[in-house]
């Protein structure tokens, strides 16, 4: 049985999360994540990001779900 996964995005990734999560990809979760010693996340499930640079796994939720945190690629500027 495979595990579902949650990936957070940290709200210092801002201009990324607004260009690549909102403006390209559209499939972030309205939502948030609070885990222990780490601020406010906001999730997405979609496995395959083409904007991921880098995903760090956190731990796991009481429904089993894990959470990774997921780095976006920095924006370029325009």
């Amino acid at each position: 049985m495979s595990e579902k996964k949650i990936f957070a995005l940290h709200p210092i990734q801002e201009e990324s999360i607004k260009e690549f999560c909102f403006g390209k990809c559209g499939k972030i979760v309205f939502g948030c994540i609070r885990f222990a010693g780490i601020e406010t996340m906001f999730p997405c499930k979609e496995e395959k990001c083409e904007y991921e640079e880098i995903r760090v796994r956190l731990g796991k939720l009481n429904t089993g779900e894990v959470i990774y945190l997921r780095k976006l690629k920095e924006v370029k500027e325009k």
